[in-house]
């Protein structure tokens, strides 16, 4: 800004006014409008244009809604400022009746039309069909990115699913839910559980009739592998209506809430016989599924089965039995896991170290340590991961015993991946094992801190500067720049000043090097600009971030005083 212009402004009162209602009300634009945010979930519409919020979600101000107009036109309208105002981002060609977002990347849309799944991949702007469904759709949902999963409940059909964003769609076979093809099958609610998004439910109905037909309604299902298999829940009463949404109960993925006509039905899928009985079922995946089921429904007199199909043929199946003793937390089955971590069949020694992991059994510490060196890769890391779960002391130590390897042996991978899951909790074991006699397993052990990253270590590690070994303190070095905390740069400065050969030299200088690069790990001295600057770029890219910037301007403008003319010496 020239200076006259200034001159201008600090003495005219009434045109720095003007400019600052401006300041405003450009700031205030945005609030109407998205900004960038691409780490932010825009929580969307549910049945009908009624705004829904995920509940495992914390959402940020972004809501979608639609609003369907006279000419088969659906209008979708988008707000960021969590439903408070409102501003319309494109039309779909068709009556869209729910609207979901992808969790996780919030640019991905789906709507669901009368005859197609519409789909958006540019948060709403535009528009296009989905693969053909074999039958039209009555009920959606979406699981995240990750799960990359779309699923589609038909009028007549049943379930179909889509694993390429709604491209093409498979139909379910599951006899379960089909009623083994008997009659046309209505999936007319669907919903992804909140807290795991590979436990799905479905509401279903069956086509009667003779000279009208009706739905009527047949109960709820749960699928706990993606929608692949299917289990029922409970029957939905005939003279309810059909469900119309599902809610999942918090803390508890076997049981629903269904809403129908009639009010809402509680719906839950509970231990019994023939539950039990599916354990022995030929095929494998209904075995997996059943057990992972078991493991959920916390009911004890399950462990005993689950026991019996330990040594099942498949791994996944095997998995789950282990798996779903470890949930139910039952102590008791924790003999026999033992005895199984001496079978032949790796297998079955893997899972048996991954259920006394999952059940914390303090007593088989060495046994698991035994496998963890000695055993097969696969073995090895279970037992590692086994250890690391158990989390006591002497389960901590057993896990540094294999960094005393030199080569990169399974036993030593297999201890460091338990040693990063342990996280901070390793601290104590790495810390002790840098005053060990073997200085390979000194080395390792600064390393693994490096990776671990404990702030408690930070004054050992400066210690290992000092260690006979030059690889010793290389490691230590390089740890303390992964950990570049204030103390640590400090240390590896104070040891920079006393480095007497290259090596070490060299390796507290990239260290220090990279310290000052690593996200939060400004220097002690850094200027305050430096920290200013820093702190400046988390905050969040938001509208209200950039109204409060223009609010700022305009009170800058509004504290400008008017420009007093210095008094010229008379002449």
């Amino acid at each position: 800004m020239k200076p006259n212009l200034l001159r201008t402004l600090a003495n005219s009162p009434s045109l720095r006014i003007g400019l600052a209602v401006i300041l405003i009300i450009v700031g205030l634009a945005p609030i109407g409008v998205p900004i960038l945010s691409d780490s932010s979930w825009r929580a969307v519409s549910g049945v009908d244009g009624q705004v829904a919020t995920p509940a495992a979600l914390q959402p940020q101000a972004f809501v979608y809604r639609t609003d369907a107009t006279d000419d088969n036109l659906t209008r979708v309208e988008r707000s960021d400022d969590r439903g408070r105002t409102w501003y319309t981002v494109a039309s779909v060609p068709a009556k869209i009746a729910e609207l979901v977002a992808t969790p996780g990347d919030e640019q991905v849309v789906y709507g669901r039309g009368e005859n197609a799944i519409w789909i958006s991949r540019d948060g709403g702007e535009t528009w296009a069909a989905g693969g053909q469904l074999p039958s039209r759709p009555l009920s959606m949902a979406v699981t995240s990115t990750a799960a990359g999963t779309v699923l589609a409940g038909t009028e007549s059909v049943g379930l179909a699913i889509s694993r390429d964003g709604g491209e093409s769609w498979q139909v379910v076979d599951d006899p379960t839910l089909t009623m083994g093809g008997a009659a046309p099958i209505a999936v007319t609610a669907l919903k992804v559980n909140p807290e795991d998004e590979t436990i799905v439910y479905a509401a279903t109905a069956v086509w009667t009739g003779t000279s009208a037909a009706r739905q009527t309604p047949v109960g709820t299902f749960v699928s706990v592998d993606g929608g692949r298999l299917w289990l029922q829940m409970d029957a939905l009463p005939f003279d309810g209506g059909v469900g119309t949404n599902i809610d999942p109960v918090t803390n508890q993925p076997l049981t629903v809430l269904v809403e129908n006509s009639m009010g809402v039905q509680t719906q839950k899928l509970e231990m019994s016989s023939g539950l039990l009985d599916e354990l022995n079922n030929e095929d494998a995946r209904v075995r997996s599924s059943v057990a992972r089921v078991l493991g959920l429904l916390g009911d004890r007199s399950a462990v005993q089965p689950l026991l019996d199909r330990l040594y099942d043929p498949d791994v996944l199946v095997g998995d789950r039995m282990a798996e779903a003793l470890g949930r139910l937390g039952d102590v008791s089955a924790a003999p026999a896991l033992v005895t199984a971590l001496e079978s032949s069949q790796e297998a079955v020694r893997a899972r048996a170290a991954y259920g006394l992991g999952l059940l914390k059994f303090e007593a088989a510490v060495g046994t698991l340590a035994e496998r963890l060196r000695a055993d097969t890769p696969m073995v090895a890391r279970r037992a590692a991961e086994a250890l690391a779960s158990i989390g006591t002391s002497e389960a901590l130590a057993a896990l540094t015993v294999p960094l005393a390897d030199a080569e990169l042996t399974p036993a030593r991978h297999a201890a460091m991946t338990g040693l990063e899951l342990a996280g901070e909790r390793s601290s104590a074991a790495l810390v002790s094992a840098l005053t060990a006699d073997d200085a390979t397993l000194r080395s390792h052990a600064a390393e693994m801190l490096g990776y671990v990253k404990p702030a408690d270590a930070v004054s050992p590690l400066a210690a290992a500067l000092q260690d006979t070994e030059p690889a010793v303190r290389e490691q230590a070095a390089w740890a303390l720049g992964e950990i570049a905390s204030p103390e640590a740069q400090d240390a590896l400065a104070r040891a920079a000043t006393q480095a007497t050969d290259d090596a070490t030299k060299t390796a507290i200088a990239a260290a220090q090097q990279r310290a000052g690069q690593t996200a939060g790990g400004l220097r002690p001295n850094a200027v305050f600009g430096d920290r200013f600057f820093s702190q400046l770029s988390n905050v969040p890219a938001t509208s209200w971030t950039f109204f409060g910037l223009f609010v700022i301007l305009a009170l800058a403008l509004l504290a400008m005083t008017p420009r007093t003319e210095p008094l010229r010496p008379s002449r």
